[in-house]
């Protein structure tokens, strides 16, 4: 499950719990055999459609199940997750039965131009998609009743700049599942952590957008200054189209790690279950995060619920839940800069454990907002 679905799921979760009644509207992803009696909230979907390999679309206006599935379940409000098809279609059913809509904001538009078009940025069919994708956000995010974004970041460069829209947007952030475990996190660290290495690690799709490529240079970087490192990454491979005898992400990287010389330290997990992860987390002195492309970052929240300090990339939404040496580090955007900080911190851990435990006691004590606190933030928006 994606992040964007993840913060879904757990709005809906909190809603139903407060006992509102819940209907989530999107599509079949291109999956089959979907089981959605697993959710407390009801699901209804729309067909994905192949447009050309590697890109689905939907067309939920002509879907005549999708539509009566709403009609019947009349709500109160609607709040669309996406400025594509079927968030645009929501916004436009609300106007329709005189509710209010609200649009968030998840995603720049250059993460969608570069990871949803198959094709080179010279291809005139690239350039005719990357239009067509580009219009829709402008509208969606024009039309919605109640606008909001997850950073200040997305607003000032995704709202404004992009989209150039003036209009009034509201932050509202990503919360956090505080239901999952993440006690005795400082405990865990203190027995299974790694006394002759600085153990990073990495959790998210294993492609360009989350700036790999930038922190295998910052371990090629490490191995040059003689500092013992193991770089853990969990995730799966993005399943984005590639043209015939093309590689994936990973296989590039793989290319790179043996180019590099540093196969022996680096090592990818495949996907891990939040008890793999809440592990990973526990036992990793830093969690590199060098994401350009996130809005937000769910995995930061988690690191730092584990005791995991961040590093991120000065000025990035995935920054903005970071206060510099309190739960993580918010630095230059520049590989040397990651290697002097992690450098720094395999020295504080060497020579002052008790320091390096303060850190990790700060990170967890960081304060995060739970879904609750969200979900509320949300209803007030709602009935304004």
């Amino acid at each position: 499950m994606g992040g964007i679905e993840n913060v879904i799921k757990c709005l809906a979760e909190v809603y139903m719990e407060m006992g509102h009644d819940v209907m989530i509207f999107t599509s079949t992803m291109n999956i089959k055999n979907i089981d959605d009696s697993i959710f407390t909230f009801k699901v209804v979907r729309t067909e994905s459609k192949t447009v050309i390999p590697g890109v689905h679309n939907t067309y939920p206006k002509k879907d005549k199940a999708f539509n009566k599935a709403f009609d019947e379940f009349k709500p109160d409000v609607v709040h669309s997750h996406t400025p594509f098809s079927i968030g645009m279609w929501g916004i436009e059913k609300a106007k329709e039965i005189g509710v209010p809509s609200v649009l968030t904001t998840h995603t720049y538009l250059s993460y969608m131009n570069d990871t949803q078009v198959p094709f080179s940025k010279n291809n005139p069919i690239h350039k005719a998609i990357v239009k067509s994708l580009n219009n829709q956000p402008r509208r969606a995010s024009a039309a919605a009743t109640v606008l909001t974004a997850v950073s200040n970041n997305t607003i000032r460069e995704e709202i404004r700049r992009a989209y150039g829209l003036e209009r009034e947007t509201h932050l509202v952030r990503n919360g956090f599942d505080f239901k999952k475990n993440c006690q005795n996190a400082i405990e865990n660290y203190v027995k299974d952590h790694d006394k002759d290495a600085f153990r990073l690690f990495y959790a998210g799709q294993i492609d360009r957008t989350k700036n790999i490529q930038f922190s295998l240079k910052v371990c090629k970087e490490l191995k040059r200054r003689c500092i013992p490192f193991v770089f853990n990454l969990a995730g799966e491979v993005n399943k984005k189209f590639h043209l015939p005898f093309q590689k994936n992400d990973k296989e590039k990287y793989i290319e790179a790690i043996n180019k590099y010389g540093i196969s022996d330290s680096v090592h990818f997990l495949g996907r891990l279950n939040f008890d793999g992860l809440q592990s990973n987390y526990s036992r990793s002195d830093a969690f590199l995060f060098p994401s350009e492309y996130d809005t937000d970052g769910l995995v930061v929240k988690e690191a730092s619920r584990c005791g995991c300090p961040a590093l991120t990339i000065k000025d990035t939404g995935a920054s903005e839940q970071v206060d510099d040496g309190v739960n993580g580090f918010t630095l230059l955007n520049s590989v040397d800069a990651f290697a002097d900080k992690i450098e720094e911190l395999y020295n504080l851990k060497r020579d002052h454990f008790d320091e390096f435990i303060a850190l990790r006691s700060r990170t967890q004590a960081k304060k995060i907002p739970s879904w609750d606190e969200i979900a509320m933030q949300y209803l007030a928006l709602y009935q304004a």
